[in-house]
């Protein structure tokens, strides 16, 4: 062990000692939060912003329960609690921390802190998101109690990838209880569709459903009678051309602790627990004529979303022009409102969870004669996209909605779906699944900053008509291996580069930053930053050559 440096408080509420352990570099912090004491973290967190090195690891007394529900056993509120939490959020929030014993137990119910009949745990170790693939085990210990009325948090690591999950039987009962379903659909009416509705809900054993053009009125309050077994949240609105509700099954592990209903019949925002789990919800219906309802909501979640934020409605345009929708006429309110949801998305870090998953597929959740469209999106942010199981556009009987739903399986174990509860460290290697892969934080620091800086201009670009100079010189355009990463022919990705007419964007830089899977392929690998704007500059790139030739060959193959 080596001291490279340290940082004392002169009011002894913190400790940062920078060192290296047996050859790797960390930063270690050990706070005591004191109950009166609220600008602690405040004065710790430009520091580690500014100068934390190697592995940063943050452990301490925080005197607050992070989550009220899971983490104390005292019913009444705390103010000074309450007061704590936020500090520790932010810091949280601000240096990407994650609370890692809970990572590990998202249903456990453990205490640190004991006094009298009350149970808190208050104490943690905290590690950013991209060294958490470093953790091997973190627990609570058992000493005896006299020696201090806190119990200990243990942390061991290492430096090969671990599989982060739980270990305990119980852990294992509360594998089912910690699945949730949900399902987004606008209804177009759910006047006298309410039977239909709760039908479809349990078939596809949904436990919460986001519906949208419900066109419910204050006077509709029959539709109540029929929902008894679901905890319903609507929006009313006088005119039958908006409205939305969320609709929960009545169970035991749900509370509703905040809601905020739009006026306008836009929106509904719930904060919730359902099954110990924290949730921010929020139902959209983004009308047609509706340019401003983004946007009032963007400043709201960036302040207050807690827990795992699920976004789900429709948008009412086709994110992706040239994947998502069958017309090639131009809809001018249809672009108005997709650059209103491409901010939003922006703004909040969220992912389009199907289209993740599916990065190449072609579905519709609109049908109007013979134009299709998919306008109907349940959206997440990246940091929780592990939890997704599956996510899908369901197959409904025709005649009910112009709509089809799409129901999202979340599960507190990972999944192979965006970042498992570990971020990736790449050197560029794979894993045993080809599904994961380890990024080191260099690599995935330098591809977010690309990605954003092409993104930027490739939107630059499209404002204007492509300057088509290419000509199809064979068949061969992209890959699918049955691992999920795709694989694009290399060539016409730098045309498609060297197209944007930038010189930071080299064409080499990406030739070496990508790996090579075979002779004339490049590999878009889950989990970068760069997969997802590469694969939309690469697919515009094509789009423009079938408009210059008139005729295209698409080719996937399954290898």
């Amino acid at each position: 062990m080596r001291c490279i440096e340290s940082d004392v408080d002169n009011d002894g509420s913190y400790i940062i000692v920078k060192c290296e352990v047996r050859g790797q570099l960390y930063t270690l912090v050990n706070v005591y939060n004191h109950k009166l004491k609220t600008d602690v973290l405040d004065k710790i967190t430009p520091y580690l912003q500014e100068s934390a090195e190697g592995v940063l690891v943050i452990g301490g007394d925080f005197n607050t329960p992070l989550n009220p529900h899971l983490d104390r056993t005292s019913t009444t509120q705390n103010n000074q609690h309450a007061s704590l939490q936020k500090c520790v959020e932010r810091v949280t929030a601000s240096l990407h921390l994650v609370d890692i014993w809970r990572r590990i137990n998202p249903t456990e119910g453990e205490y640190t802190y004991y006094k009298k009949d009350s149970m808190s745990r208050l104490d943690y170790i905290f590690m950013q998101k991209e060294s958490m693939w470093r953790v091997k085990a973190c627990e609570i210990l058992d000493p005896p109690e006299e020696y201090s009325d806190h119990k200990p948090v243990w942390l061991q690591l290492t430096s090969a990838p671990q599989s982060v999950s739980t270990s305990t039987e119980t852990a294992d009962m509360n594998k089912d209880k910690a699945k949730i379903s949900l399902m987004s659909w606008n209804i177009h009416g759910l006047q006298t569709k309410v039977a239909y509705v709760t039908e479809e809900a349990e078939n596809n054993k949904c436990d919460i459903v986001f519906l949208q053009e419900t066109h419910i009125r204050p006077q509709d309050a029959d539709v109540y009678d029929e929902l008894k077994e679901w905890e319903c949240y609507f929006s009313k609105y006088d005119s039958r051309k908006k409205g939305v509700a969320i609709l929960i099954k009545k169970h035991d592990g749900f509370e509703c602790t905040e809601s905020d209903v739009d006026p306008d019949g836009s929106y509904i925002i719930l904060k919730c627990v359902v099954r110990g789990q924290p949730y921010t919800l929020v139902n959209v219906y983004n009308h047609k004529l509706d340019t401003d309802v983004l946007d009032k909501l963007i400043l709201y979640l960036q302040e207050c979303a807690e827990g795992v934020l699920v976004i789900g409605g429709d948008f009412n345009t086709p994110l992706n022009p040239y994947m998502d929708r069958t017309s090639k006429t131009e809809n001018i309110q249809q672009d108005k409102l997709r650059k209103c949801a491409e901010k939003f998305i922006a703004s909040i870090d969220l992912v389009d969870v199907w289209r993740t998953i599916n990065p190449t597929e072609i579905e519709y959740t609109y049908h109007k004669k013979n134009n299709m469209s998919r306008l109907d999106y349940i959206f997440m942010q990246e940091e929780s996209m592990w939890r997704v199981k599956a996510c899908k556009i369901l197959e409904t009987p025709e005649g009910h909605s112009d709509h089809k739903p799409v129901r999202l399986q979340l599960t507190s174990e990972p999944s192979n779906h965006g970042l498992p509860p570990m971020p990736f460290n790449d050197s560029i290697e794979a894993s045993d699944d080809d599904n994961y892969h380890f990024f080191n934080v260099d690599y995935l620091i330098f591809a977010t900053i690309l990605a954003r800086h092409l993104e930027k201009n490739f939107k630059e670009m499209t404002k204007q008509t492509l300057k088509n100079k290419w000509e199809i010189k064979d068949h061969l355009i992209m890959k699918k291996p049955s691992g999920g990463n795709l694989r694009l022919k290399w060539s016409l990705l730098e045309e498609a580069i060297k197209a944007l007419e930038d010189p930071i964007l080299d064409s080499i830089i990406f030739e070496k930053l990508l790996s090579e899977s075979e002779p004339g392929l490049k590999q878009l690998r889950r989990g970068c930053p760069l997969t997802p704007v590469l694969l939309t500059l690469y697919c515009t790139h094509l789009a423009s050559m079938v408009q210059k030739t008139y005729s295209l060959t698409f080719t996937e193959h399954s290898t």
